[in-house]
């Protein structure tokens, strides 16, 4: 009996202490991918749930050196602001499979917006205040990736096959025009929609390319614009511009547009192809075009 009265004596002093760790907001913890956790005070059931599932997608991608650019087989398409192309140096960093969704987004921000019939318009400064609180709930280093991120993920890393489009030379493979994750082949990573869903926002400011300079972790943060990379559900069809057959003096296609339009060309589903846009703090026009971006988050170390 003196036995059982100490193992229940044992059981409420536990409770007691487990209570008191609650009390003073001390984060309960959970692994999850090999991802270590520390759980914020009053993060709800459906938030943790988003979490665990994002961390669940993550895929690690093994860093090397690439050339960022438009290499040989996007010669025929490529604009101007892909050249000229230069290597890139990057580490390890781990990149999820999917983009964020709507449902997602709106579940771990508390946004009351309505999702489903109409895309919501979401600028970079949405997606970073998203960003911030994930990792504040989280404990985890959730960020955008780089546009050097983006392209090597896009090309396939290490396994990369040189394909055109994200995991593949056939458009028909990787853009089904659809906003549902996993509509498409997956490429040589396993990362889905890259070339369709939502065009991605990416960490970097916008600037040329210096072709004779080896970036180490390449990231620009000096810059009028955030880079855009990858196509979108929006995307219906190849528009001559772009196929300009005639040179600059330095040997690069003449197309300088690259901001976002509304006759969004298939050529933007290329894993070179680039394009920018304002964030919603530095234009109030923001919004519009923000409708056809997204994002897919990155953890840079564990």
């Amino acid at each position: 009996m003196r036995y059982i009265l100490l193992l229940l004596y044992g059981s409420f002093l536990l409770l007691s202490c487990s209570q008191d760790l609650q009390e003073n907001n001390i984060p309960a913890t959970e692994n999850i991918n090999g991802f270590k956790l520390k759980w914020r005070k009053n993060v709800s059931p459906q938030q943790q749930d988003v979490i665990r599932t994002l961390l669940n997608n993550m895929i690690k991608v093994e860093g090397g050196t690439f050339v960022l650019g438009a290499t040989p087989e996007q010669t025929k398409f490529a604009r101007g602001n892909e050249y000229p192309p230069c290597h890139v140096r990057l580490s390890d960093f781990y990149i999820c499979k999917y983009e964020v969704t709507e449902e997602q987004y709106l579940t771990i921000t508390e946004d009351s917006r309505a999702s489903g019939i109409s895309s919501l318009s979401l600028s970079w400064d949405d997606w970073h205040l998203f960003i911030q609180t994930l990792q504040e709930m989280s404990g985890v280093n959730f960020d955008f990736p780089t546009e050097a991120q983006w392209e090597y993920a896009a090309k396939g890393g290490i396994y990369s096959k040189g394909y055109i489009y994200p995991g593949s030379n056939n458009l028909e493979e990787v853009w089904s025009g659809s906003k549902l994750e996993g509509s498409s082949v997956p490429n040589e990573l396993g990362l889905y929609n890259m070339a369709d869903m939502k065009s991605e926002w990416c960490k970097d400011r916008y600037e040329t390319y210096l072709g004779n300079k080896i970036y180490v972790d390449r990231y620009i943060d000096e810059g009028q614009y955030r880079v855009v990379r990858g196509g979108n559900y929006h995307c219906y069809g190849e528009s001559p511009q772009y196929m300009n057959d005639y040179s600059d003096y330095f040997g690069y296609f003449k197309t300088p547009g690259a901001t976002l339009s509304s006759s969004y060309d298939y050529r933007y589903c290329r894993s070179t192809a680039r394009s920018y846009y304002y964030t919603q703090s530095e234009s109030v026009s923001g919004t519009a075009t923000s409708l056809y971006i997204g994002c897919r988050l990155v953890i840079n170390n564990k």
